[in-house]
């Protein structure tokens, strides 16, 4: 493998590849804590990351029980890819209009209230509207929805 290429293609590199472990410092400035995880594993389970530590009296790695994992997910700003968001429902915007609003309004309420980009925001009133939750009305100066 070209040590040059790998940044630029570890792309290519994750396709081509049955199953792949990921090996990375724990902390930049000790090199003795090390995080494994599994990145890929096509014919098989994948595996929780683990810590593990280099034993100077035995010479080799060995599973460092005691490490937290959640608290340094927290500390490097990983969010949980695994858990699914809950599916956010018509009725559940329909909800949200207390009282009639604008278009910009209610996506800014929609993305604040369920973390979500614009476009989902988006979507999700013109689901809302199709099933009849929500009422879509034009003004002269605005569209505006209210609850059904």
């Amino acid at each position: 493998m070209e040590r040059q290429s790998f940044g630029r293609n570890s792309k290519n590199l994750f396709n081509w590849c049955r199953s792949q472990i990921n090996i990375a410092p724990a902390d930049p400035d000790e090199d003795t804590l090390l995080i494994v995880t599994c990145g890929k594993n096509n014919n098989g389970r994948m595996f929780e990351p683990i810590a593990i530590e280099f034993s100077e009296s035995r010479g080799l790695y060995v599973i460092n029980h005691n490490f937290d994992m959640e608290e340094y997910k927290q500390s490097m700003g990983i969010k949980e890819s695994g858990k699914r968001k809950p599916e956010i429902l018509p009725s559940d915007i329909a909800q949200i209009l207390w009282q009639p609003m604008t278009w910009g309004k209610l996506v800014t309420e929609i993305r604040t209230k369920y973390d979500c980009t614009e476009s989902k925001a988006t979507r999700l009133i013109a689901k809302a509207a199709e099933v009849g939750h929500v009422i879509k009305e034009s003004t002269a100066t605005a569209v505006m929805y209210k609850r059904k």
